[in-house]
């Protein structure tokens, strides 16, 4: 597996997990499955953020949100993050 989700969303934690990505709620979670797994990005929601600056010591990082906005896309890459871009996704999640 080469990314891992990290939302506190169940719904989009489900819909990415039939996609094939590896997902996980929290730090501890993510810190983990790093350690052990392979992932060439770790995607974080913005909800998330402040577990940017743990991450981003040990994986490529991205923050994603759903409501995009300049702030916190400067917070986003002052934590350490490599990218910030909007969930724009015009498919169900029950798809």
């Amino acid at each position: 597996m080469t990314l891992l989700i990290i939302d506190d969303e169940p719904i989009w934690l489900a819909y990415c997990q039939r996609q094939g990505c590896d997902t996980c709620a929290t730090l501890e979670e993510a810190l983990i499955k790093i350690e052990t797994g392979q992932y060439k990005l770790v995607i974080v929601s913005s909800r998330l953020m402040a577990i940017v600056p743990e991450l981003a010591q040990r994986a490529r990082v991205e923050v994603a949100t759903g409501q995009p906005t300049t702030g916190e896309a400067r917070d986003a890459f002052r934590a350490g993050a490599e990218d910030y871009f909007a969930k724009d996704f015009h498919r169900r999640l029950g798809d």
